[in-house]
Formats: C-alpha cells, structure tokens, sequence
C-alpha cells in the first residue's frame, strides 16, 4: 500500500490552499472546459493548470522531486555566494592578529633564547577562526534529507511552488538578476494566497544590492515595478489565453488567503480563534492576524536589511512559517535548511535543547492528535490545538535564539575588531617611542667613545708633533662635538631628545 494517498489529506502537511487533492479536482475541471471557481473546492492559481495537463499523471510526484532538487541546487548557489555578500556574518569573533610585533630583547635576542621578556612587550594571540561553518553541499544535503522536506514532497504539497520561487529568486537576486527574481516573487506571490509574500520584495532587493552594490532606495521600487509588470502579465494570459476572469481569479485565489474561510486545522493558530471568535469580532481578528505577520518586516529590514540581507530573509522564512494563515511542515523545512548559512552562531543559542525537543514531541503527538479530532471524532478542537501551540512556542524560541547568536555574534566580532585595532595603534606609538629612546642612546655612546678616544690620543702622546696632527684632533673633536648636538629624527617623527636638545 502506498504510504502517499495516506498523507495527502494530512492536515499539517497539506493545507487547504495547497492540497493535491483540491489541485487535482481543478486540473480535472480545467480539462473538461467546466467553470474553476464555481465551488468552494480550488484556490489555487491557474497558472500551472496547462503545464500539469500536459504532462502525464504517472510523472506528477516526479515533479516535485524536481522541485525539491531545484530549491536544493539554490541553496547551494545561496550558501557560496553568502560569504561574500555578507563578511560581517563571517568575521572572527577573535582578532586574527598574530602579535603586532615581534618581542625582541635590549641584547637583540629572540624570544626562545631563555630570557626574560621585557614589560613593555605587549603580544597577542592569534585566535582567529569565524566558528562552525558549512559548506554549501552540507546546506543542500541537509534539505533534501530533512524529513518535512520528504514528507512535503510526497504529500505533494502545492507550496512547493511558493517556496521554489522564494529560493530560486533569492539565488538570482544574489548574482544581480532582477528580472528573473521579480518573476519568481510574482508567481510566488500567486500561489502564496497572502500579502506577506509580497513583503520579500524588499529583502530580494537588498540581497540584489549586496551583489551589485547599487543603491538600496533605488532596487526596492524598481523590484516592486516588476513585479507588478509580471502580474500583469499573468492576468492578460488569463484573460487572453485561459478565457478567465481576473477579478473572480484574484477573490478565489488571494481573498481566500486573507479572509481565511477554510478552518480546517493546521500547524498554524488562526484556524482555533476564527473558531471561536464571534462573529461579529471576525473581521477585527483577521485584519490583527494579518497585519501582525506584515509588521515584522521593518524591524527585521532596519536591523539586518542593510549588511545581513541573506540572514533577513532566514528571519522572515520563519516569521511566515509561524503566522501565516495556512501554514505547512515545508514551510519550517524551508526555514531550517536557510539556519545552517549561520552554523557559527549555534554556540550563542540558549533554548536549543528545549525547541528541538518541543519539535520532536509535536511532530511524534500531532498526528495522533489530529487523527482523533478529524478522523474519527472522538476529540474536540483543544487536542491539535494544544500541539500547535507548542509548535508555535518551539519555533518562537528557535527565532530568538537565531536573533540572539547573530546580534551576540556580530556585536562581539565588531567590539573585538575595534578593540585590536586600538591596541595595534598604541603597540605602534610604543614601538616608535622606544625607538627613539634606543637610536639616540646609541649615538650619544657613540659620540662619548670617540670623544674619550680622542682626549685619551692626545693627552698619552702630549704635544702634537706637527700642525697636521694637532688640526687632525681638532677636526675629530669638532666631529664629535656636532655628533652629540645634532641627533636625527626617528622614522617619520622627531624625537623626544631633539626637542630637549632645541
């Protein structure tokens, strides 16, 4: 028996705006020329109807492997570029400085010689190294075989097309491609069934500045331009090709997303309190519910926007994966597999026991908890409730314990760097001052030996013997008389001693 069309009306892993099922009785609509959205049964955009019309049923679920090994290969292309768009993610969190200067001895001696080391040496120590980090073919590795990623793809999740999008665009966007990312973010955008899809354009924009370093205020309109050109576009294939209606396209597709008709339970907490609000308090709980997830976008992007775009958009993965309205265990899939891009932070995280612990709890308990309420009613709403309020509680710890490494990390790599580069600057004055002290102690006892060498000449051998010897000494005496008065500066700055001597 096939363990596929067991899963397939799982709740958590298809939601009512991405069920295969629902997809399915559409396609089946769609080849017999009968109306899309006449019932109350497919939300989803039509765009793919003629692409999964050609192709034949047995090849289906092989599309979503494709899908799958396609987000894969951009994460691998996400995590090689991320590096070089993101150096503040990756700096040491100790000073990769060896010791400014080499400790020497007054003799000239080596450090390793057995002597004792002068107090005035400063040394440091070379700690350099950014942590844990991955590589891009362990980030690719890790989504492909995380199990909510395989359970999505047999389920054959619709929201694999969102987040193919999402993680495709986010590939182009960091090689400089606009084009093809506002594309992406416009089909996302009509498979999404929300408005906080839309909220990636500016993060896409900011990962794209990163790459070509153009003005952020000018990327982020000109994305938005784009994109709505695409969904223009869409609408006159629809219109022209399909023979649809736009309007009713747009009430089917995106107004069931942000009126959240369909309470079927889900990972997701709205389903619960459109349950058992009011009524006449619907409208008010919808509207919160819908703003909250679309507010999370202007702290996130005024913290991170601008030198952390990559780790924005990891932010707002798990933002949408938590409170969106229909969420799926491949929306955390997605979310986890963006995670490992920051491994060097893990060693900040404080609640990683308790979230991953809580996540392995629900996902062992809620399906036995969603099949006593939906299958065989013998529960009521409270028993997957209870479970996605621990979901929700598990991946809020996770958010704050990314948020945590990163600001801890970052801040610490920043204060460290500072710090070292002041100690450099003051290891370098000391240098050049005991310098000074040591080249005009040299020329004076220099000056003072042939001094002595030339008193102690001429008084052992008396009287000079002839005029040339005595105007000998006395050039030699005048020699070492402007040796000592006259001492040359050290390197770029004047000495100490000609300022005594002046």
């Amino acid at each position: 028996m096939s363990i596929r069309p067991m899963i397939q009306g799982f709740g958590p892993l298809n939601t009512s705006s991405g069920s295969w099922k629902r997809f399915s009785e559409g396609l089946f609509l769609y080849t017999h020329g009968m109306p899309l959205y006449d019932n109350d049964i497919f939300h989803q955009s039509p765009l793919l109807l003629p692409v999964f019309a050609l192709i034949p049923p047995w090849c289906h679920p092989h599309v979503f492997v494709a899908l799958d090994l396609a987000i894969a290969v951009a994460l691998y292309s996400i995590a090689h570029r991320q590096p070089h768009l993101e150096p503040l993610a990756h700096l040491p969190t100790s000073p990769p400085l060896k010791s400014l200067r080499q400790p020497t001895y007054t003799d000239g001696h080596d450090i390793h010689d057995g002597q004792d080391q002068p107090a005035h040496d400063i040394v440091l120590v070379d700690r350099c190294g950014g942590g844990l980090a991955w590589t891009p073919t362990l980030v690719s590795l890790a989504f492909l075989f995380n199990p909510l990623s395989i359970l999505s793809c047999l389920a054959m999740d619709l929201g694999a097309i969102e987040r193919f999008s999402l993680a495709v665009g986010a590939a182009t966007a960091s090689h400089g491609d606009s084009i093809w990312s506002s594309l992406l973010l416009a089909v996302a955008f009509q498979h999404g069934g929300g408005l906080h899809t839309l909220c990636f354009i500016p993060i896409l924009a900011l990962i794209q500045r990163r790459a070509t370093q153009l003005s952020g205020m000018a990327l982020i309109p000109g994305m938005t331009i784009q994109v709505g050109a695409w969904l223009g576009v869409c609408a006159m294939l629809y219109v022209q090709i399909m023979g649809l209606d736009v309007a009713t396209i747009a009430k089917a597709t995106i107004g069931f997303g942000l009126h959240v008709t369909d309470l079927a339970p889900n990972i997701g907490v709205w389903w619960y309190f459109l349950q058992e609000v009011f009524e006449h308090f619907r409208d008010l709980f919808v509207f919160v519910f819908q703003a909250h997830v679309l507010l999370y976008i202007v702290p996130v992007l005024m913290r991170f926007g601008k030198e952390l775009p990559i780790f924005s958009l990891t932010v707002y993965l798990g933002v949408t994966a938590t409170l969106r309205a229909y969420p799926s265990v491949g929306d955390y899939a997605l979310w986890f597999a963006f995670i490992p891009l920051y491994a060097n932070t893990w060693k900040y995280y404080r609640y990683s026991f308790l979230s991953l612990t809580l996540f392995l709890f629900t996902s062992l308990l809620f399906p036995t908890m969603y099949l006593l309420y939906s299958h065989l009613h013998s529960g009521n709403a409270n028993f997957p409730y209870a479970l996605t309020l621990l979901v929700c509680a598990a991946a809020t710890m996770m958010q704050s314990d990314v948020l945590h490494g990163m600001l801890v990390r970052t801040h610490s790599s920043t204060v460290k760097h500072e710090v070292a580069r002041r100690v450099q600057r003051a290891v370098l004055e000391m240098d050049d001052e005991s310098g000074d002290e040591d080249v005009h102690e040299v020329d004076a006892g220099v000056a003072a030996d042939q001094e002595k060498a030339t008193d102690g000449g001429l008084r052992n051998r008396g009287a000079p013997a002839s005029k040339k010897e005595a105007k000998q000494a006395g050039a030699a005496e005048d020699m070492a008389e402007k040796d000592k008065a006259e001492v040359e500066p050290f390197g770029d700055y004047p000495s100490v001693v000609m300022y005594f001597e002046e």
